[in-house]
């Protein structure tokens, strides 16, 4: 019985690790020595390569074109956001694919509540079906992130009362969307101006973002779920993203004041919505608005901007660029500077250890350097 007591008694797991190469650290290791040949022929060798990698990164980056138009302190005219005829001064021809972008400083888009103001599922249309009509309550279950911009206050329509509605899309990333436009024009405005095509509703935005991440809602949704569409007052429906028969015309969706719960604002596949939603990781960055696919000749030319997006109570800049691109992509001189550098200071030390090593060498293991202790 005592034997058959001690067999059922539970056997302690030993925390000994098993006897196997890894967990022993037995494994086979390569332990480089390293003697003053390999050192010195290492710091040439990195020297060799990097200064002609950059100063074939920085030739490729000085060969960019680029122009830039800070546009923070322009005087719009009386009673419009519109900043005219900007003259651009063009030095030499440039060939084309030539991209514009929008520069921003000091406008902080890494902020950690500002990034987590948004809602992916919204984004990507998989909170609701296409035939659901939603509730207040399911706008706040489904958008709970989009805090503390989720939804407005005080929206009136003819026969109903004020009403919250809840913001298509939501957050403060998708509010505070880059909302300024701009004309490019070989002549001043009213001067019979003749205006350069900016490519900008497509191509702009990566494809894995359009196909993946910003889904439009059919019109279908739009009409029982949006109490209204577009801009408030219906002027510059233009930069709303929405297709112009959804805004006008005799297939226009007028929206649902009664039942809906959705201000749709905005297209969320609007790309240059979308090239705005990817985030930004420093405070001062260009993002890519549209591109031009003609080839500009030596000359003058003249900027129109309907100056929208506000700068000034942050301390921030804007500016219109212009710029070509190469292998490298746009300019940017500090790549190819600092491979310049790095192999520089290589060079520097492998010399130093060059002349060290045959002025005054020491045999290696030489036990002569060691300190005995007694």
């Amino acid at each position: 019985q005592r034997e058959n007591r001690m067999s059922d008694a539970p056997v302690a797991q030993s925390r000994r690790p098993q006897d196997s190469a890894f967990k022993q650290q037995r494994l086979k290791a390569w332990q480089p020595i390293l003697t003053p040949r390999w050192v010195i022929g290492t710091f040439f060798v990195v020297a060799i390569a990097f200064i002609p990698i950059g100063a074939l990164v920085l030739k490729a980056s000085n060969e960019i074109q680029e122009y830039t138009v800070p546009y923070e302190d322009c005087v719009p005219e009386v009673g419009t956001n519109q900043c005219s005829n900007i003259k651009i001064t063009l030095e030499e021809d440039w060939e084309p694919p030539i991209y514009v972008y929008y520069q921003l400083k000091n406008f902080y888009q890494n902020h950690r509540r500002y990034v987590q103001s948004r809602s992916d599922v919204q984004l990507r249309g998989s909170f609701s079906s296409e035939d659901e009509i939603q509730t207040a309550d399911d706008a706040d279950s489904a958008l709970k992130e989009c805090q503390p911009a989720l939804k407005s206050s005080g929206f009136s329509f003819p026969g109903i009362p004020s009403k919250d509605l809840y913001w298509y899309p939501c957050g403060l990333v998708a509010l505070s969307w880059f909302n300024d436009t701009f004309v490019l024009s070989q002549k001043p405005s009213g001067g019979g101006e003749s205006e350069i095509p900016i490519q900008s509703k497509t191509g702009i935005a990566w494809p894995s973002d359009i196909d993946k991440k910003f889904n439009y809602m059919s019109d279908k949704w739009m009409a029982n779920n949006c109490a209204r569409i577009g801009t408030f007052d219906g002027q510059d429906n233009e930069i709303t993203g929405y297709r112009e028969d959804i805004l006008s015309g005799p297939g226009r969706i007028p929206g649902n004041p009664q039942k809906g719960v959705y201000n749709c604002w905005h297209n969320v596949s609007d790309e240059k919505f979308i090239v705005w939603m990817r985030t930004a990781g420093l405070p001062d960055f260009k993002k890519l608005w549209g591109k031009i696919d003609v080839k500009l000749t030596k000359g003058d030319y003249y900027l129109d901007i309907n100056n929208r997006f506000p700068v000034k109570n942050f301390d921030g800049k804007k500016a219109f660029v212009l710029s070509t691109t190469r292998w490298i992509g746009g300019k940017n001189d500090f790549l190819g500077i600092a491979y310049i550098v790095v192999g520089c200071l290589c060079l520097l030390m492998g010399a130093i250890f060059l002349i060290k090593h045959l002025v005054s060498p020491r045999r290696l293991g030489d036990v002569n350097y060691l300190v005995w202790k007694p």
